[in-house]
This record gives C-alpha cells, sequence and structure tokens, in this order.
C-alpha cells in the first residue's frame, strides 16, 4: 500500500506501531483470516527482520496470533512501555521546582513533561498512583504553588490541604487565569 510507513528494522520502540499499522493494512484489504495475516508481513519488513520472522515456527505453521506475540516478546515490545524511571521523575520535579515559572506557555510545558514521564512510568502503580499529585505540586515553584493553591482554595475553603490538590485542578486554574498569575512577580 502507498500508504505504508517505512519498513520495520527491529527497533523496540517501533514493535507496537508496526504490527498496529500491518493489522491496519490487514483491515484495510480485508484480510480476515487468521492464517492468511501472516502472508504480506515480510513485505514491511527490512531483510534481516524478515529472515528472523520466516524462521518462526509460527511463520511456518500460519499461525498469525502467535507470530505477532512472537515478534512483539523478541523485539521486547515491553521495553518500550518502561522508557522512564521514577529518577527520571524526581529530576524534572526538582529542576522545575528551582526554576520561575515565568509564564503560561513555561507552565504548559511543565505540565506536558510531567504528563509524558508519568505516563511511562504507568506500568509502575505503587510507583505512579499514590505519588502522582504530590510529584506535580513539588515540581511547581513554591511562590507559584502558593498562588495556584490561594485560587484553588479560595473555590474551595473547607479542602484537606494535607492532600494534594489533583493536576487537573492547579492545570485549569493556572489556564483559566492566565496572565494574572503572572503579574506581581514575588521576589524570594
Amino acid at each position: 500500500s502507498r500508504d505504508a510507513s517505512e519498513k520495520f528494522k527491529g527497533h523496540y520502540y517501533r514493535v507496537k506501531d508496526f504490527i498496529r499499522q500491518y493489522e491496519q493494512v490487514l483491515l484495510d484489504c480485508q484480510i480476515t483470516i487468521n492464517q492468511e495475516k501472516y502472508e504480506g508481513i515480510t513485505n514491511y519488513c527490512s531483510t534481516k527482520v524478515c529472515r528472523l520472522i520466516e524462521s518462526f515456527d509460527a511463520y511456518r505453521a500460519h499461525d498469525w496470533d502467535t507470530l505477532k506475540k512472537q515478534i512483539l516478546k523478541l523485539y521486547d515490545a515491553d521495553r518500550e512501555e518502561a522508557r522512564y524511571q521514577k529518577r527520571d521523575r524526581e529530576k524534572l520535579v526538582k529542576d522545575y521546582s528551582k526554576r520561575p515559572l515565568e509564564n503560561l506557555a513555561t507552565w504548559k510545558h511543565y505540565v506536558r513533561e510531567f504528563m509524558i514521564i508519568t505516563q511511562g512510568l504507568k506500568n509502575d502503580k505503587a510507583t505512579v498512583q499514590p505519588n502522582f499529585n504530590t510529584y506535580f505540586w513539588l515540581g511547581i515553584p513554591r511562590q507559584m504553588r502558593e498562588k495556584v493553591e490561594t485560587h484553588l482554595l479560595a473555590g474551595n475553603p473547607t479542602k484537606d490541604i494535607s492532600q494534594p490538590f489533583v493536576l487537573s485542578q492547579g492545570f485549569t486554574t493556572v489556564t483559566e487565569k492566565g496572565g494574572c498569575m503572572w503579574e506581581a512577580k514575588d521576589s524570594e
């Protein structure tokens, strides 16, 4: 298909996309019989990857489901999901807590970076879930955090302040208040 992307060369960070794209090609071509799905996969792979795929028992047995599992396993699909470590999140939080969030664009950049790294940690629910909001708030410089918390508490004066605010509350507050969050520059 002319819409097909470049050939899969065996990179772990591309294997899931490759399988998804290939399965989309199968759907587009209305290939639904499991035994026929294996046939075209080598047209979308480098020569080296083709040789490996053709060596699998599942390929020779025309078993698409097993072949797909073998490809994902052999090319470390799980490795792609663990792209970030706890130390990456901790470094981001430490770095941002020390630098001023000078405008809305900088604020949004922090939120994006935090979300990307946290998403990379999602497989480790013990690490992510309990600390998600705490880490987010710790990454906001103290003066900015105090301004945001003041706005949030004004809207919910009975909030238990021993628990961090939820990221979405802080994001909404800052984006709605816009420039007023940065109007008065406090000095430390």
